[in-house]
């Protein structure tokens, strides 16, 4: 809901508007994730298409998280 405020100019600011204890960290996570879902729903569509899809430098590829451990892993 933060990022939708007027003041909320980045993923730091809403981070801090919703009383994050440590926004700036905050704000780069919630960045982060979003842009790894984001890649991972683009790979979903695109194999239901049966299409091959060409993704930035650094997106995020499915299987092959920022964590190599199993641990560290949520789905």
């Amino acid at each position: 809901m933060a990022w939708a405020h007027p003041y909320a100019d980045s993923w730091t600011e809403a981070a801090r508007l919703a009383g994050a204890a440590d926004p700036e960290a905050f704000g780069e996570r919630v960045r982060r994730k979003l842009k790894r879902l984001g890649d991972r729903y683009t790979q979903r569509a695109a194999a239901v298409l049966g299409r091959a899809v060409v993704l930035p430098p650094g997106a995020a590829v499915l299987g092959m998280e920022e964590s190599s451990s199993p641990q560290g892993r949520r789905h």
